[in-house]
C-alpha cells in the first residue's frame, strides 16, 4: 500500500530523488479520492405529488398529478420518436458517500404496471447503482402481468446486488447515480406498456417498509419477517433469528434515521 513503509517502527530515510517521487506519487492518489463527499441525509422521500422533485427523466418518461399511490407519479413510456428505455435517475439529495450505508439502509419504491400490452417478456425490477468506483445492479422479482401498486424494497447490502464493475466499497464511496426502471416489459409490437413510479425512497433500515418514516407499521413489518424466518430480519448479521435480532432493531428504530 502507497505510504505503508512510513508506518513501520524505525523512521525510513528517503533520498531527495526518492522522496520527490514518493511526493508526486501521493498528491496523485490524493487527486483520485473524492474529498468532502456528504452522506444523503436520511430519508429521502420523493413522493411526486406536486412534480417529478428533481428526478432526471427521458422523453419516454412524464410526471402525471393523478393516478399514483396516491396522488402523482412518474409515467412510463409515452409515445416517444426514440424509443427511449423508460427509467428515472435520482436527483443529488440521494446520492454521494454510502460507506456508512452499507447494509443499514433501504431503497424503497412503488411500481405498477397498468397495462402490459403486447408482451415478448418481461424483465425482474430493476434498481442501479453507479459512480467512479463501480455499477452494482438489484434484480427484484419479476411480475406475472398488470399489476396494482406494489412496494418493492432493495436492502443497501453487497449480498443483495449483482457488482458489474469496480468493488461495491468502491462503488459506495461515491455514489454519483442511482437509477430506478420503469418500463419493465419488452412488447412485440402494436400494443406499449403501461406503468408508473412512485413514492421512492432512501431510508435506514429500521424504517422496515422503507415508506420513509418511523412508527409501528415497522415493527409489526418486523415481527411478521422475524416469525416468517426472513433473512431480512437478521439485524445482527450472524445468519440466526434470535431476540438479540429484535434488541438490534429496537435500538436502531428508537435511534431513528
Amino acid at each position: 500500500m502507497l505510504g505503508s513503509p512510513l508506518a513501520r517502527d524505525r523512521p525510513v530515510r528517503l533520498g531527495r530523488g526518492r522522496r520527490y517521487v514518493r511526493a508526486l506519487v501521493a498528491a496523485a492518489a490524493a487527486a483520485c479520492v473524492p474529498s468532502g463527499l456528504a452522506q444523503p441525509a436520511l430519508p429521502v422521500v420523493s413522493g411526486f405529488d406536486l412534480s417529478a422533485e428533481g428526478w432526471t427523466i427521458p422523453a419516454s418518461v412524464e410526471w402525471r398529478g393523478a393516478g399514483g399511490n396516491p396522488g402523482g407519479y412518474l409515467h412510463g413510456p409515452i409515445p416517444d420518436p426514440h424509443n427511449t428505455v423508460a427509467a428515472a435517475r435520482a436527483p443529488a439529495a440521494y446520492l454521494g458517500d454510502w460507506s456508512t450505508l452499507d447494509g443499514r439502509a433501504l431503497i424503497g419504491f412503488d411500481h405498477r404496471i397498468f397495462d402490459a400490452g403486447t408482451v415478448n417478456f418481461i424483465i425482474p425490477y430493476k434498481v442501479v447503482l453507479s459512480g467512479p468506483g463501480g455499477r452494482a445492479q438489484w434484480d427484484g422479482p419479476t411480475a406475472g402481468g398488470a399489476t396494482p401498486w406494489t412496494r418493492l424494497v432493495a436492502p443497501v447490502h453487497a449480498s443483495a446486488w449483482a457488482v458489474q464493475s469496480g468493488t461495491w466499497a468502491g462503488l459506495l464511496a461515491n455514489v454519483t447515480d442511482l437509477t430506478i426502471q420503469i418500463e419493465i416489459v419488452d412488447n412485440v409490437c402494436c400494443v406499449e406498456d403501461q406503468a408508473g413510479l412512485d413514492n421512492a425512497v432512501l431510508t435506514c433500515r429500521a424504517d422496515f417498509n422503507a415508506d420513509g418514516g418511523l412508527d409501528t407499521l415497522d415493527v409489526l413489518a418486523f415481527l411478521n419477517a422475524f416469525n416468517a424466518a426472513d433473512s431480512r430480519a437478521d439485524f445482527t448479521g450472524d445468519g440466526e433469528l434470535d431476540s438479540l435480532d429484535f434488541l438490534a432493531f429496537l435500538n436502531e428504530f428508537n435511534a431513528g434515521c
